[in-house]
């Protein structure tokens, strides 16, 4: 990608690179080798390739550890909708939220996001679905192989909830729905609307296609705006998970004493058995706790123990009470990964998540878990731009 225009964040080792109004939107290297790329989104009949760029904004935390890139385009014609993105960038994870504003006195009847294109060759890929309320996220997953002929891997109304992707050099990229499951799932709500999820390819290359809505011709929905949240996030073969060391604090989520109100449920009045992360509750105790505790064992790794992402239907956990909305919370266990680690940034110290002993077969291989379990951060020196181990 030669582009003057182009912006990067990251290091020679794994970087984003960012062409906002070009036909790819994004690409993501790693060792200077295309892994992931996003192309540009159609509202409407309008192509964000022809969109102009109005703002952006490039920033790096003191502590080297979260690079950031938003930007915001309109395509200057008929409504003149808008498009914004924020991606937030760690070692081993990537998070977007994009924002689609209809423009002036018009609405959606197609959105289309931008197409995900994986430079090959890959051979395995592994496709999770959306778990029923109050079960582990990763509780249904199917293998497929990959080989040279075109295969249509998956197609569907509905939304996948995470896809894993095994290269042939070994590394693993997985690319999933954010929270916000009842977005990517808005169609089903809608009346005259329909989705598409597909992926599709063959072994040198793979395309993921989202619509998440489509109305019918006579359909008349409303002036509203749409946000869709993913990310991805990767492992290496050289990447491998060494035992808890001596130097190592383990605290147990189970030895919580959480509320009724912060577990995962099904909507039902009886609460789950596991905790969820959206939950207000939650995410203050934890935070207190790991605050006492990073504090406390100043010289010690801290591995939370027996945690793993949850679907949850309770929108009170959403500010939203009475009400159902599914959603489930790898986004806040991923905010809570980079949060800890920032907490002793300073040190050579790390903080670390760790799935039950008794987990699905699948979470453990999940690349995102993998990650949570690693016992290294590489942070992005501010004052040199390299990169370095935490």
């Amino acid at each position: 990608m030669n582009d003057a225009s182009a912006k990067t964040i990251g290091t020679a080792e794994q970087q984003i690179t960012f062409t906002p109004g070009k036909p790819e939107y994004l690409r993501f290297l790693l060792n200077q080798r295309p892994v992931l790329c996003l192309g540009g989104a159609m509202l409407n009949q309008l192509s964000e390739s022809g969109a102009l760029l109005q703002k952006s904004r490039q920033h790096q935390t003191l502590d080297g550890l979260v690079a950031r890139f938003e930007a915001t385009l309109q395509i200057p014609f008929g409504a003149e909708p808008e498009i914004r993105r924020s991606v937030e960038f760690v070692d081993g994870i990537t998070q977007i939220i994009e924002d689609y504003q209809p423009g002036k006195r018009t609405s959606f009847k197609h959105l289309k996001l931008g197409d995900i294109t994986l430079p090959g060759p890959w051979i395995n890929v592994h496709i999770v679905l959306i778990a029923a309320a109050g079960q582990p996220g990763y509780a249904h997953c199917s293998r497929h192989r990959i080989d040279g002929t075109d295969t249509v891997l998956y197609d569907s109304h509905e939304p996948f909830l995470s896809a894993v992707f095994e290269h042939e050099d070994g590394l693993k990229l997985e690319i999933g729905c954010g929270d916000d499951l009842w977005r990517w799932r808005i169609a089903e709500g809608l009346e005259h609307c329909h989705a598409q999820f597909k992926i599709s390819g063959n072994r040198e290359q793979i395309t993921l296609e989202r619509i998440p809505l489509t109305f019918d011709e006579d359909a008349a929905p409303e002036c509203v705006s749409r946000r869709f949240k993913w990310y991805f996030a990767w492992t290496t073969a050289e990447i491998n998970t060494p035992p808890l060391e001596q130097d190592t604090f383990t605290l147990d989520i189970n030895k919580f004493n959480l509320p009724g109100s912060a577990m995962a449920t099904d909507g039902s009045v009886k609460p789950g058995s596991s905790c969820c992360l959206q939950a207000a509750a939650t995410r203050r105790l934890l935070r207190k706790k790991l605050r006492s505790v990073l504090a406390k064992h100043d010289t010690d790794n801290v591995f939370l123990t027996n945690l793993q992402p949850h679907v949850c239907a309770d929108a009170a956990h959403l500010g939203r009470p009475g009400k159902q909305l599914l959603h489930w919370d790898v986004w806040d266990l991923m905010e809570l990964f980079i949060w800890g680690n920032r907490q002793i940034a300073g040190t050579n110290r790390f903080f670390g998540i760790i799935a039950p002993d008794n987990a699905s077969p699948h979470t453990a291989e999940m690349p995102l878990m993998q990650r949570f379990s690693q016992r290294k951060f590489r942070k992005f020196t501010p004052e040199t731009g390299k990169e370095a181990s935490a």
